[in-house]
């Protein structure tokens, strides 16, 4: 298999290990909250912003359950991170509130990953990233 796990012609090659990456995340943000919702303590928002991703990653060596060795470098950089959020702020009391959001952020991306023993080289460019997020808050 290449590294991004696509069969090859390489009979002794097989799937490599998950590597172990550390993200550290700055960024800002705008955040535009609305008018409640009905009667209700709940509160839409919608937030914008960009971050940068400093990327810490560790090599990986070792070997495949046919033997073959493998010792795979990975040059991540920097990412710049766009993001959107969508969400609400439900108050439960007078000062904790619980949010949920959906978000959706875009990694502006140039990974460079080669395996040091094969030569084998992949690129990792540009990519979304979704999810939820859920949250407790107190206002002071």
């Amino acid at each position: 298999m290449d590294l991004q796990g696509e069969p090859t012609d390489d009979k002794d090659s097989t799937a490599y290990p998950d590597g172990v990456f550390t993200r550290i995340t700055l960024g800002v943000a705008l955040e535009k909250t609305f008018e409640p919702l009905g009667n209700s303590k709940v509160i839409p928002y919608l937030s914008a912003g960009i971050g940068a991703g400093i990327i810490g990653d560790e090599d990986v060596s070792g070997s495949t359950e046919t033997g073959a060795i493998y010792n795979i470098e990975t040059d991540a950089g920097t990412e710049i991170i766009p993001n959107i959020i969508l969400g609400i702020d439900w108050s439960f009391s007078d000062e904790w509130f619980l949010e949920l959001a959906a978000r959706a952020d875009y990694h502006i991306a140039d990974w460079d990953v080669e395996d040091k023993v094969s030569g084998a080289k992949e690129s990792i460019d540009s990519y979304f990233a979704y999810g939820f997020q859920l949250g407790i808050g107190k206002q002071f």
